[in-house]
């Protein structure tokens, strides 16, 4: 009986031994309490950028607040070859928003400062009305556009080209209404039909013009460039520098960016070595050889100091 108590004993010791070996489980760990998420900071509103006011594209037209203090002007030219027009820039007594009605005035006022235009318009014309719209420059005149004696045919066609020419150089103007006294009228001097809108010509245009300089300008001594329009056989412009004693000093010519029937630019640099009045002859070529009409001519004089 002890020996079997002894092992009683003895396997209680064990079992105690045993169970004080295992390890106990480890705890789950204690979560860390979270940390809140912050809230979205509040975003400031955008400030508007503000839209800049573009520039205006710069035109012809309107003038500016102030107005301008010259206008262009066509006059007429008559020549062996013909009855043409030309453009002239008029300085103005003061300076106007009225460009058109300026430029109208200008030209019935007849005063050009190159020699060799003129004006065909009455000596008592007047300018009643201009205005503009869709395309189309309505110009109103007195009964005495027209001088008493009359025009001929190719002067009334220049008169009647110089007011269309005027009018189209401004912007969006396609054509000229002419009126008298308020009314239309088939004709001016009974040649030209002028009762519906009138169209500039070209051909009517000079087919060599200077814009350069006016004739008794004065230059210094030396280079001077001098140039305009022209409108010719082959863009050819014959061209002479006529000296204070009447010799030839140079025979030469140029060539405009265009040739006839378009028009086109030139411009040539001729040497005036003295004081003088020095002469500039611009001809235009004969493709006929004289069986057409006579060869336009124009000249230029320049005082040279």
């Amino acid at each position: 009986m002890r020996r079997f108590a002894l092992l009683a004993l003895g396997l209680g010791l064990l079992v105690a031994l045993a169970a004080c070996g295992e390890t106990e489980p480890a705890a789950a760990p204690t979560p860390e309490p979270a940390t809140p998420s912050p809230e979205p900071a509040e975003t400031p509103e955008a400030t508007p950028t503000p839209t800049p006011t573009p520039e205006p594209t710069p035109t012809d037209e309107p003038p500016p607040d102030d107005g301008v203090d010259e206008v262009t002007v066509y006059f007429a030219r008559d020549h062996d070859s013909g009855v043409w027009v030309e453009p002239e820039v008029v300085a103005l007594d003061e300076p106007t928003v009225a460009v058109a009605r300026a430029a109208y005035e200008a030209l019935v006022a007849g005063e050009p400062r190159e020699p060799g235009r003129m004006s065909l318009a009455g000596a008592g014309a007047q300018v009643l009305d201009v205005n503009i719209a869709g395309g189309i420059l309505t110009v109103d005149f007195n009964d005495a556009l027209v001088p008493d004696e009359g025009l001929g045919a190719a002067y009334e066609e220049a008169l009647v080209q110089q007011i269309a020419h005027t009018g189209a150089q401004f912007e969006g103007v396609d054509a000229v209404q002419i009126r008298i006294e308020g009314a239309q009228v088939e004709s001016l001097a009974g040649h030209v039909g002028v009762e519906d809108p009138v169209a500039p010509d070209e051909l009517a245009l000079s087919p060599i013009t200077f814009t350069s300089h006016f004739s008794t300008d004065s230059v210094d001594v030396g280079d001077v460039a001098v140039g305009g329009e022209a409108s010719t056989f082959e863009a050819t412009i014959e061209l002479q520098l006529v000296a204070p004693d009447g010799s030839v000093a140079e025979d030469t010519f140029t060539t405009a960016t265009a040739g006839g029937p378009e028009r086109g630019t030139w411009e040539h640099t001729f040497t005036l070595p003295e004081p003088g009045v020095w002469t500039i002859r611009a001809l235009e070529p004969d493709p006929s050889a004289g069986e057409g009409r006579p060869p336009f001519e124009v000249t230029l004089e320049l005082e040279a100091g």
